[in-house]
C-alpha cells in the first residue's frame, strides 16, 4: 500500500490495524496516512515507512488515535 486518504466526506469511527505502508524515502508527498475533516480515527500496530510525513492531521480533524505505530523513514506525525 502506498498511502491512506482520509477527507473530502467527513470520515467517522474508522479502525485501520496491521496497515504497512512502504513508500521510497526519496518520494516526496507521499504521507502514510492524509487525514481531514474525520473524526474516532484509530490507527494501531502498523508500519509507515514514506517520503514526507508518516500521518498528517489536517483541519476537521478530531480524535484521531495512532497507538503501536513504527514510522520512519519521514517527517513523523
Amino acid at each position: 500500500m502506498d498511502k491512506v486518504l482520509l477527507g473530502g466526506n467527513a470520515q467517522l469511527d474508522a479502525t485501520f490495524s496491521y496497515i504497512a505502508i512502504n513508500s521510497p524515502v526519496t518520494s516526496p508527498n507521499t504521507d502514510g496516512f492524509d487525514i481531514a475533516h474525520s473524526s474516532n480515527i484509530l490507527i494501531e500496530d502498523s508500519y509507515i515507512k514514506s517520503g514526507d510525513d508518516c500521518i498528517a492531521l489536517n483541519g476537521g480533524s478530531f480524535f484521531v488515535n495512532a497507538t503501536g505505530v513504527t514510522c520512519g523513514p519521514g517527517h513523523g506525525i
